[in-house]
């Protein structure tokens, strides 16, 4: 905080509130204050002229400075330290000042006093038994005070100066309350640059009704006095005149007077017409007159007070569209600047000129609302921008995770920024278990593969192996079969030597003689399916036969 030197109520201060954006003026500001309303404060600072204080306002800030030095005394004996006046001016955001009663020396607590009063003492009262809160007129500028100084918390007092009427509490600043103050005059600023001052006018005041004359009639069996003629053509004229194209505050306020005042003329003609009735029984013109008079102010009246309703919806209908378009528009400029629109914001416009009754007054709670719904676009502008850049900055590569983007960007910071991380973390997770799952399926894959493939080979060996065994065994089978075939056909070289011998000792030693007797015996073998060893031993009992008869 920059500390100005310019005592409170000097010119210097008068002239640097007038550039500044003070405490004191934040509820005005938040459209909060009792005493000024938004528009009022533009006006204010757009032409830096104040309103004249009276000699009865200043009388009343003379008895508040004077409470507050004599408080003074006991509120640094309360919290033991000494207060300063100070006034000072935001490093952080220069257009704001404020003005302190007291701050302490490390301006960590700062002093606010307000006059006694039975609203505000009720108010701290609450306050300090946990049942309510201060006046949002107290909290904005106690708020701003804290912002301003950079001070922990507020002793907020009320008083007449002494501690027999004295109450008090602490303030602390509320975030969310500072972030909708400091975007609050951000949007003041704006709005004070394009801000166009109206002519001034003053309080609508509706024109005073036409005087007409009264009415009097005397009967005695016939009319005997009357200035009814003077009273009609007077009447009618009034009602011909009177303005049915209502347009400004004025023209409303004269035409709700007119209604009032053809009722109240509808009522004496009534007064006149049974009066005259008590006189006579039956006078004809006086009747059809005064009837035809009645009526022509009851259509009078009730033109009028359809036209004042009609005109006033009509005129609000416009003012609510208009400020209607001006927030679509504000809403289309600022979701032009970030990739995710805005929430749905409703201003409460309908609410906010619910029983008002004048165009200005309807005006300048339409213009507050406004102000009010494009801060909280604002705000939400900031927070989306902030929350989108931290998606850049922290996931540019896992927006895929985030198709309920719209859903969640309001989120507070913090919880977006948590809820980011955990999703990216998780889908980090989940992408790795995929990984490592996919990984073992592989290995698993690739295990069974060369699993297979060993089997294959192994099968491919002992096909092998058998095909070899096969061939070693067809070749092991051959050469034994060369083997016995030649044993055998050595056996039968041997046998066929021997049956040779045979012969040799046998009679018939010719040789067609033992050709055709071995013929006929390998026939005989043949035919009866005997064996190799058969045929040798049937020759070898012929052999024995010729043997034991030669012998």
């Amino acid at each position: 905080m920059n500390i100005v030197e310019a005592p409170q109520g000097s010119k210097t201060w008068h002239e640097i509130r007038v550039r500044h954006f003070p405490a004191s003026e934040a509820s005005a500001m938040m459209n909060a204050s009792k005493y000024m309303s938004r528009t009022e404060l533009l006006k204010l600072k757009k032409t830096g002229i104040a309103e004249e204080v009276t000699p009865q306002k200043q009388a009343l800030f003379d008895r508040g400075h004077a409470a507050e030095a004599a408080i003074r005394p006991h509120i640094e004996a309360l919290i033991g330290e000494e207060l300063f006046p100070v006034v000072g001016i935001s490093e952080e955001y220069p257009a704001l000042m404020a003005s302190f009663d007291g701050l302490t020396m490390l301006n960590d607590i700062a002093f606010e006093h307000k006059l006694w009063n039975e609203k505000t003492v009720a108010q701290v009262v609450a306050v300090n038994l946990r049942k309510g809160e201060l006046s949002p007129y107290y909290t904005w500028q106690l708020e701003q005070q804290l912002l301003v100084s950079g001070a922990e918390k507020a002793l907020f007092v009320v008083s007449d100066g002494t501690p027999g009427k004295m109450v008090w509490c602490w303030y602390v600043s509320v975030p969310e309350r500072r972030a909708a103050l400091i975007a609050g005059w951000d949007q003041f600023a704006k709005d004070l640059l394009e801000f166009e001052i109206t002519e001034v006018t003053e309080k609508a005041k509706a024109e005073p009704a036409p005087t007409m004359p009264a009415l009097f009639v005397q009967l005695k069996g016939e009319v005997s006095a009357s200035n009814l003629a003077e009273y009609k053509a007077q009447a009618l004229t009034m009602i011909q005149n009177i303005n049915t194209d209502l347009k400004t505050d004025q023209d409303f306020a004269t035409a709700e007077n007119m209604v009032k005042f053809c009722k109240k003329a509808e009522d004496e003609l009534d007064t006149v017409k049974k009066s005259a009735l008590a006189q006579t029984a039956s006078i004809d013109e006086l009747f059809r007159t005064v009837d035809d008079l009645k009526e022509a102010m009851r259509q009078k009246r009730l033109e009028l007070d359809k036209l004042v309703k009609a005109k006033k919806e009509h005129v609000k209908h416009q003012a609510v569209t208009a400020v209607q378009v001006a927030f679509s528009e504000h809403l289309a400029q600022l979701n032009k600047t970030i990739s995710v629109p805005l929430p749905a914001i409703y201003p409460q416009f309908a609410e906010a000129i619910k029983g008002k009754k004048t165009i200005a007054s309807i005006e300048d709670a339409l213009q507050a609302e406004l102000a009010r719904s494009k801060i909280e676009a604002n705000q939400l502008h900031t927070l989306i921008s902030s929350n989108l850049k931290a998606l850049d900055e922290n996931a540019p590569e896992y927006k895929f995770l985030f198709n309920d983007l719209q859903g969640i960007i309001a989120k507070p910071p913090e919880d977006f920024a948590a809820l980011v991380i955990m999703r990216v973390q998780q889908h980090k997770e989940a992408e790795k278990a995929r990984l490592d799952a996919e990984r073992e399926r592989i290995q698993k894959e690739e295990a069974e593969k060369a699993r297979l493939n060993a089997e294959r080979e192994r099968i491919q060996k002992e096909e092998a192996e058998k095909a070899k065994n096969k061939l070693r065994e067809a070749e092991l089978a051959r050469i034994q079969a060369e083997e016995e075939k030649a044993i055998l056909q050595q056996k039968e070289q041997q046998e066929q030597a021997k049956v040779s011998k045979i012969f040799e000792t046998h009679p018939a030693r010719q040789l067609s003689d033992r050709d055709l007797f071995l013929d006929q015996i390998g026939k005989f073998i043949q035919a009866k399916g005997l064996t190799h060893a058969d045929y040798v031993e049937l020759v070898s009992l012929i052999d024995n036969h010729y043997r034991s008869k030669a012998a």
